[in-house]
């Protein structure tokens, strides 16, 4: 087994000590090739089938999963003097025509599910890990409801995430005062609620940089906008 593995999984703790050891086996195995699928991966079908189990694992949430890299993450961020925090939305498609999973995703055609993580890395692009990872099939009775979701708290749209992954990045900020974290966001993230966030009074407050969606008024008397006044 890669030595590494033993330090990225050291605080796993999954109820059950063959779980822990399973899930070092797996991570060895699909971390050697990731491009190959489970039974591709695994020596043999005892081995394919004790993946599987382990998956459908009650005890084996996302969550815990997460929770050791999570650590390892930390340390390797609270080593570093500026950490960019990158949050982003990714499909995963999965349509099948034999069956339907998850939700539906840019259309009623293709369905899957939606992956939404924070990652950490530094400011050369060297990865230090997933903190977070929101994951959420969407309905298919509530698709093309947009005129219904607007009049919506914003706990309960999709855009939500995107306060949720900024929250995450000042709890981090808390926990490393050592290291500055600048927390980036798509044009998605450009929501009011995430500059009443940054704004708002009460702790170390993560850095934040959001690609511009909206053309907003800026603090300024004359009430110049935003598009306006980078085009001067």
């Amino acid at each position: 087994m890669q030595p590494w593995i033993a330090q990225e999984l050291a605080s796993s703790d999954l109820g059950d000590q063959r779980l822990d050891r399973r899930y070092a086996l797996l991570l060895d195995r699909l971390s050697q090739r990731p491009n190959l699928s489970i039974p591709a991966a695994c020596q043999g079908w005892d081995e394919t089938l004790a993946a599987y189990r382990f998956f459908d694992n009650d005890r084996v949430t996302p969550d815990k999963r997460l929770l050791p890299h999570r650590d390892a993450a930390l340390k390797r961020i609270a080593a570093q003097s500026l950490v960019l925090l990158a949050q982003d939305t990714t499909e995963l498609e999965l349509t099948r025509r034999q069956e339907q999973v998850g939700g539906p995703l840019r259309d009623q055609q293709h369905f899957g599910l939606h992956v939404h993580p924070l990652w950490a890395m530094t400011p050369e692009g060297v990865p230090l890990g997933v903190l977070a990872a929101e994951i959420w099939a969407r309905d298919a009775a509530d698709f093309h409801q947009r005129s219904q979701r607007q009049h919506q708290p914003i706990e309960q749209k999709e855009s939500y995430r995107w306060l949720v992954g900024y929250r995450q990045a000042c709890a981090l900020a808390e926990q490393v005062p050592g290291t500055q974290v600048v927390c980036l966001s798509d044009s998605e993230g450009d929501i009011y609620e995430c500059f009443v966030e940054a704004a708002s009074a009460g702790g170390r407050k993560a850095d934040w940089v959001v690609r511009a969606c909206q053309d907003r008024r800026l603090a300024d008397p004359r009430g110049t906008k935003l598009c306006s006044a980078v085009a001067a």
